[in-house]
């Protein structure tokens, strides 16, 4: 009766007060809570209904509702916590590996960005270095810097890509030349700088000086060249050799001792160094400044020429007394000025032997000092 009567209901309020009621039939399960009631769909089951409820009250009464439920009512499965912990885990470790894939391609695309901005920079450094730039491989030319096209009279990059670089040398070099591009590219030994002579596109020639450094390209090994043009600094080099001929022609002939001094020691004499202090020229270069000065005025001539290579202010000329190889003393005009030698600072000095003028001041103030004939001291002495 009650599986006939579950199969045939529905369900409503009511004024009944209680907990759930289950129940099964053909059509799956079925609750009736607080307030439910159910009514025959027909006709023949209204007497089985009213018994149906009057047992339900009864249950409940007798307190065999709980365990009705009990019974029927699916219990819920236990917690399973492996499985819990594997899926948790399967999530984290997906979630791990999620995060570290993120962070590769976060730091790759970072180095590619960086480099991309480090490509730039080094781009912009060699398109706007006043000195000529190229990179060459197997004695082809594949980029070359606008510095490059001006000092060469090229019109453009695109075409002078591909050339031989031995185009923009002189004919007279280019054996040479070709002969470092084959060792280099063979893995022989050939030197990173020399000198050549360039070639411009309208046929005049520039002495050049030229560095090369091999680097790694994408597309492979290379090598960056820099070419420099020597016009200017073999002038400069040309009027500094001719001025140091005119100094020491000059300072070969002159009757003025003319020295320079660096530290404590001679780095050059002229030949009337020689004549006044009679030592030999390779004496004097061993021997320090100082070593040629009188006692009684060594101390200053040692202060003041150390004092004048810091930068210090010291009296220019002065006088004293040297002492020559034969012990004679000698009266010397000495003046002194500062200058560079090697990067470091040094002094140019000269000396003029004023020894006869001094001897000559002394028998003056002897003469005036003292009687001619009796050698003893006048009156002005006195005075």
């Amino acid at each position: 009766v009650l599986n006939d009567y579950l199969n045939s209901v529905f369900i409503i309020h009511n004024r009944y007060a209680g907990e759930m009621v289950l129940g099964r039939g053909l059509f799956g399960t079925y609750f009736f809570q607080r307030n439910d009631i159910a009514f025959p769909m027909r006709a023949g089951l209204t007497g089985p209904c009213q018994d149906f409820n009057e047992t339900l009250k009864q249950l409940k009464r007798g307190g065999v509702y709980g365990h009705i439920l009990e019974q029927w009512l699916p219990q819920p499965p236990p917690v399973n916590w492996e499985r819990v912990l594997l899926i948790a885990g399967g999530l984290g470790l997906f979630a791990l590996l999620h995060l570290i894939l993120f962070f590769v391609y976060y730091r790759r695309a970072m180095r590619l960005k960086l480099l991309g901005e480090s490509e730039g920079h080094y781009r912009d450094l060699i398109e706007k270095s006043p000195m000529a730039i190229f990179i060459q491989r197997e004695g082809a030319l594949v980029y070359a810097n606008p510095a490059f096209l001006h000092l060469f009279g090229a019109p453009s990059v695109q075409q002078v890509q591909g050339q031989s670089i031995l185009g923009f040398i002189a004919e007279e070099e280019r054996d040479r030349v070709a002969r470092f591009l084959t060792d280099r590219s063979a893995g022989r030994p050939a030197p990173n700088t020399y000198g050549t002579i360039g070639l411009r596109g309208d046929g005049s020639t520039f002495p050049a000086h030229v560095q090369v450094a091999p680097v790694e390209l994408p597309d492979g090994p290379a090598h960056l060249v820099f070419v420099e043009n020597f016009t200017e600094i073999l002038k400069a080099g040309e009027v500094l050799r001719e001025s140091e001929e005119r100094f020491r022609t000059l300072a070969e002939n002159t009757s003025a001792a003319i020295f320079i001094y660096q530290g404590s020691g001679f780095r050059y004499v002229n030949p009337a160094t020689v004549d006044i202090t009679g030592y030999s020229r390779g004496e004097l270069l061993q021997m320090a400044f100082w070593d040629l000065v009188h006692p009684d005025h060594r101390d200053m001539v040692k202060e003041r020429g150390m004092a004048r290579q810091r930068g210090e202010a010291v009296p220019s000329r002065y006088e004293f007394k040297v002492v020559t190889k034969g012990g004679e003393e000698r009266w010397v005009q000495f003046s002194a000025g500062v200058m560079e030698l090697d990067g470091r600072p040094a002094a140019l000095g000269t000396a003029f032997d004023i020894t006869e003028r001094k001897n000559a001041e002394d028998r003056l103030d002897h003469l005036a000092h003292y009687d001619s004939l009796t050698g003893l001291p006048n009156r002005l002495l006195f005075f």
